[in-house]
């Protein structure tokens, strides 16, 4: 069968049309019609149909779940045709460090890298814990974040409880300009110092997010829901929480000033998801100076999207000095402004009784 050049024409551009709208239906009819089976806090559903049609897109409410999960059909009867294929290309050695579904035994697997710096941590966190008070001491310090403009956008009142032997807890009060009360962050970290318990709420709207780290894994909470990410030891990447990447960044300081690489999943409760990070020097001075750090996403297309993250410490002291990057307090339009923020440290005291925060 022949058929003329606008036949072939018209045939191309009504393939192009239906394929353009194939993938608009995701965000306009897998919104509408389907099932939700996670509480994800927006209209995504999953819908059989457009699954099929769009090669495993369709299970859009567990791409809202996970949305870093290469995997949309978490299960074996929710035909997800990207995944396998993306699959086959792994065994074929073209693509790597897919991310499967929450649901994989693979994910399940994945979290804790047992390098130096691990084992450091275990050593660490296997520490008897002390009683409060016991010969504590409390590390004081504040930062100063300013936005674009060079004005102060609040202010950060820290507070970390440590004996000499151990980190415990922590305690980060964020006040405007003008000296309220804004925000406040609540550390504990008695089980590990690389990813501690913490509570994060924004005392103007109220909201709160949590990670709560126990030996079945990390339970992350936000306002569109909660999830547990299982990790154990011995899987290909550390998991990481909260204040835990300064730590981790100042107890492998000199490693990466050397050149060292450090692989992490870092958990993100706003996202309920946990995402492969890596961290390494880009400006090295003289000894006793300043190392310069910067925390990126592992992936070059996720590089694209997304900006890093650039800190300095330093060498001596192992002190965080600047923070370049997307700040984890929103504005009053609620949007993550991009700020720098400077810190200075006092010196050390000896925490008395009268002294401690009791909220630490």
């Amino acid at each position: 069968m022949r058929c003329s050049p606008q036949q072939g024409v018209g045939g191309y551009l009504l393939g192009v049309v239906t394929l353009y709208h194939a993938t608009f239906t995701i965000n306009s009819l897998a919104h509408r019609w389907g099932t939700r089976p996670y509480p994800t806090g927006d209209g995504s559903r999953n819908n059989a149909l457009l699954a099929l049609l769009t090669f495993g897109e369709g299970w859009h409410n567990n791409h809202h779940f996970s949305p870093s999960s290469a995997r949309q059909g978490f299960v074996w009867w929710q035909l997800d045709l990207t995944w396998l294929a993306l699959r086959a290309l792994e065994r074929l050695g073209l693509v790597r460090d897919l991310r499967p579904g929450p649901l994989d035994r693979r994910r399940r697997r994945s979290a804790l890298r047992p390098t130096a710096a691990a084992l450091s941590a275990l050593a660490f966190a296997a520490i008897p814990h002390p009683a409060r008070g016991e010969g504590e001491l409390v590390e004081r310090f504040t930062g100063t974040a300013r936005g674009r403009d060079g004005a102060v956008l609040y202010v950060e009142e820290h507070a970390v409880r440590r004996t000499p032997e151990q980190l415990i807890g922590a305690t980060t009060i964020y006040r405007d300009p003008a000296g309220r009360e804004i925000a406040v962050l609540r550390t504990d970290f008695a089980r590990d110092p690389f990813a501690p318990s913490y509570t994060f709420e924004d005392l103007r709207s109220g909201t709160v997010e949590a990670a709560e780290v126990s030996a079945d894994g990390v339970q992350l909470r936000a306002a569109k829901g909660s999830r547990v990410l299982s990790w154990a030891p011995g899987a290909a990447r550390r998991l990481v929480t909260g204040q835990g990447l300064d730590r981790l960044v100042r107890d492998r300081l000199e490693a990466i000033a050397a050149g060292e690489v450090l692989s992490l999943a870092y958990a993100v409760p706003s996202r309920l998801d946990a995402y492969d990070m890596r961290v390494r020097a880009v400006d090295t001075r003289p000894p006793g100076a300043v190392v310069r750090i910067r925390v990126e996403f592992s992936s070059f297309f996720l590089r694209l999207l997304a900006p890093a993250l650039d800190v300095e410490y330093d060498r001596a002291t192992r002190h965080l000095l600047r923070y370049r990057g997307v700040s984890n307090l929103a504005d009053a339009d609620g949007k993550n402004p991009e700020v720098e923020i400077t810190y200075a440290y006092p010196q050390e005291t000896d925490a008395r009784p009268e002294e401690s925060d009791a909220s630490l």
